[in-house]
């Protein structure tokens, strides 16, 4: 009797989004591998919510995948992607623009060696990761950004006070979030009264109450997005 393997739920839900987010065969199978990574390394170390572990294209891919909808990187950027966790979401956007250079900031060690063990398998070049906390981290960088990215690690205020320095004169902040975000944003233009905020739509994702929101200086006294 021959045994036929079943894809796991995740991997169905790649061959799903396939076609919805252009992947090439080599970025898919870039993907594929990076999910049974997690799937591997998930169910010994504590990567995510157990209770997203059939999640991880539904949610975190597809959610790390709005900024590339939204054409918030550029390809040969300079980015950072700060308390990535398990890579999110900056592998993914890494797949799907392979010349940025990148760096993933996390403080726990654990993921930081899942980290490197993802960037080898998956042959990712222009990679670095870093384990640290950030506001330790960027008090002592001289590297600007052109973009950081994160998700719903600490309140906008708290991020732009650890990224502003740190970020290009055009660069930007990329804020993943979810719920009502009145109160951080409020809060946000009273510290930093020369900001520019703006808040997107996820895309695909009808009735979804997560954003993104993006954050930069003005210039001139014009919107700076």
């Amino acid at each position: 009797m021959k045994h036929f393997f079943m894809p796991s739920k995740n991997l169905q839900e790649l061959e799903k989004y396939a076609s919805e987010w252009r992947l090439s065969a080599f970025q898919q199978e870039q993907l594929s591998k990076y999910v049974l990574l997690l799937e591997d390394w998930g169910r010994r170390i504590n990567l995510f919510s157990k209770n997203d572990h059939d999640k991880l294209v539904s949610r975190h891919i597809y959610d790390s995948l709005q900024i590339i909808w939204h054409k918030l990187v550029s390809h040969n950027s300079i980015v950072l992607d700060i308390g990535t966790g398990a890579g999110f979401p900056g592998i993914p956007v890494k797949i799907l623009y392979p010349s940025i250079n990148l760096t993933l900031l996390d403080s726990v060690r654990k993921k930081a060696l899942f980290l490197q063990e993802a960037a080898e398998q998956l042959s990712l070049t222009n990679l670095n990761i870093v384990c640290a906390r950030a506001e330790e981290y960027l008090i002592i960088k001289t590297e600007k950004y052109d973009s950081i990215m994160t998700r719903a690690v600490a309140e906008l205020t708290v991020l732009w006070k650890w990224c502003h320095k740190v970020l290009d004169t055009d660069g930007k902040l990329i804020a993943l979030k979810g719920g009502d975000l009145t109160k951080e944003l409020n809060e946000l233009v009273k510290n930093y009264p020369t900001l520019n905020y703006k808040i997107l739509p996820f895309q695909g994702k009808l009735g979804s109450e997560r954003k993104v929101v993006i954050v930069n200086e003005r210039k001139d006294g014009k919107d700076g997005y």
